[in-house]
């Protein structure tokens, strides 16, 4: 479940979609160490989203990964997990 939570995050951002996200920042999250680096570079990158926008955003990812984390029922591999699918690389 490696940068689930920063995935959700850019997910719920106004504006920015799958396209965007996979184009702009998938390779950046790869070199990111914390979801709070991950809020910095879209501070850094998306000078149209306001700070009540972003921390929207991170909020409402909070309380999904809060929620699907506690669901022991569902499990979550990433593009960033071992176990992701190669050929869904491609």
């Amino acid at each position: 479940m490696k940068k689930f939570m920063e995935l959700l995050f850019l997910k719920n951002l106004k504006g920015l979609g799958n396209a965007t996200i996979n184009k702009k920042y998938i390779h950046l999250l790869e070199k990111t160490n914390s979801f709070e680096e991950c809020v910095e570079l879209v501070y850094d990158n998306e000078p149209n989203l306001t700070s009540i926008d972003i921390d929207k955003a991170v909020n409402v990812a909070k309380k999904k990964h809060d929620d699907i984390f506690n669901d022991l029922e569902i499990s979550v591999i990433t593009v960033f997990d071992e176990e992701y699918p190669k050929k869904l690389l491609d």
